[in-house]
């Protein structure tokens, strides 16, 4: 296996993660909220993995 097929499974495990965190929030908010939720996860994951603040 390649480097880069490892890194592609690690950014797939990220995407699941995100998902499963989207969907738990989306049941305590409304849409507009979600949306910004979901790109403060992407900004996050993309810098440094911050976790967010509720």
């Amino acid at each position: 296996m390649t480097g880069k097929g490892i890194l592609n499974e690690e950014i797939v495990d990220v995407l699941k993660i995100q998902n499963i965190r989207v969907k738990i929030t989306h049941k305590f908010m409304d849409k507009n909220r979600l949306l910004d939720i979901y790109f403060k996860l992407v900004s996050d994951d993309l810098k440094d993995n911050i976790p967010i603040d509720m």
